[in-house]
């Protein structure tokens, strides 16, 4: 029986490769937040700001942090935070080219 050999492992949720690089979880993450942004959207015109305000922290700010700390530095991390303020513009029912300073603010949402 062979073993293959993978570059990469799954530790608490975190993906981690050999050379210590962090695209392969980022990638992992943006998947997962792409699909509780369908949730979202789906929910959008169906409850309130308030619902979906909540539904956010539980379903994809929770994703967005864990383990923060060790991939958020890395370059492709900016993809991940272009997923939030899309969410973000998404409850407030903004478009696309709106700030979202102010909506952060407004939903209680560390950017």
């Amino acid at each position: 029986m062979d073993i293959k050999y993978k570059n990469e492992t799954k530790f608490l949720g975190i993906y981690r490769t050999e050379d210590v690089k962090w695209e392969v979880h980022i990638k992992n993450v943006c998947n997962m937040l792409n699909k509780n942004y369908y949730v979202l959207q789906s929910l959008k015109s169906l409850t309130s700001l308030n619902t979906l305000r909540s539904v956010y922290f539980a379903n994809f700010h929770s994703h967005l942090r864990y383990g923060i700390l060790f991939w958020g530095s890395d370059p492709k991390s900016k993809e991940v935070f272009k997923l939030q303020i899309k969410v973000v513009r998404l409850i407030c029912g903004v478009d696309r080219r709106s700030s979202c300073r102010e909506l952060l603010k407004v939903l209680n949402i560390l950017p």
